[in-house]
Order: structure tokens, then sequence, then C-alpha cells
């Protein structure tokens, strides 16, 4: 997906949540929620593709899958203590 780079960062997004005034456990919960929609949405084009068969639907769910596991790995390390 030739897009994928004008996506928001996780880094970015977090440094916005935090001067949002958010706490660590907020922060967590907010990046699972969103990593648990983008797998949602990276499942219905998954379906779509095996289903119909357009490359653009394959495209989208392997993006949409990798950004979905990065926002559910960084919810998971974000209260983590280093």
């Amino acid at each position: 997906m030739g897009y994928f780079e004008l996506l928001p960062r996780i880094d970015d997004l977090c440094n916005e949540l935090d001067e949002a005034g958010f706490s660590a456990k907020q922060r967590e919960s907010m990046l699972a929620v969103f990593g648990n929609y983008l797998n949602e949405w990276s499942e219905y084009h998954l379906n779509e593709f095996q289903r119909i068969g357009e490359k653009q639907d394959r495209g989208a769910h392997e993006v949409l899958n990798q950004m979905a596991q990065d926002f559910l790995s960084a919810s998971r390390y974000s209260t983590s203590t280093e």
C-alpha cells in the first residue's frame, strides 16, 4: 500500500496521548482498542480477498494486520518499566 507512510506513527500517537494528559493505563487501553479496531478491518479485507480475489483487499489486509499488531504490541509495553 503506497499510503502506509502517510499513516500516523505509534510513537507520535503516544506523545499526543501523553500531551493530552492520558495516564499510562489509559494510553494502554486506547492503543489496544485501536489495535483491535484495525484488526477487525484487516479480517474484513482478508474475507473479501478470499471471497472475490481482489489484490487491493489482500494488500489492505496485510497493512492493517501489521498496524494492528504494532498497536497491540505497543499497548502491551506502554506500561512496562525499564
